[in-house]
């Protein structure tokens, strides 16, 4: 986040902790731990009804994740409105139904959309 988007975690202890004991192994919830990281250091909000679901390379691109179609649907059964996932690494990836879903290239890119314009102007912080 520090070298791709300019967010200064450098002298901030960061925790990242899941409810219930889980252990996290599913590649899809690296930009999504990415925004939550970001929202909570600029105590910026998410936008509404936004779900995060990419895995997340060391250059800050983005990629999607199994069973993307199935999660979107999902979402949208759930009631969120905003489904965020990466480029796909094939030509095409089939889309899902009801939640809109947004491709998104870069780490930079999704917390400008997803943290929405109170981001740009975050002096606190840095990035972008």
């Amino acid at each position: 986040l520090e070298r791709r988007c300019g967010v200064r975690l450098a002298g901030q202890d960061v925790y990242v902790g899941v409810a219930g004991g889980f252990k996290v192994s599913d590649p899809a919830a690296d930009a999504a731990v990415a925004v939550a990281v970001v929202s909570s250091l600029w105590d910026v909000p998410p936008v509404d009804g936004a779900v995060v679901a990419a895995e997340m390379g060391l250059s800050g691109d983005l990629r999607t994740v199994p069973s993307e179609s199935q999660r979107i649907q999902e979402c949208a059964r759930l009631g969120f409105g905003s489904f965020y996932g990466g480029v796909p690494r094939r030509e095409e990836v089939p889309a899902g139904r009801g939640a809109a879903g947004k491709r998104v290239a870069a780490v930079s890119d999704l917390l400008r959309a997803v943290l929405g314009g109170k981001a740009d102007a975050e002096p606190s912080g840095g990035g972008f």
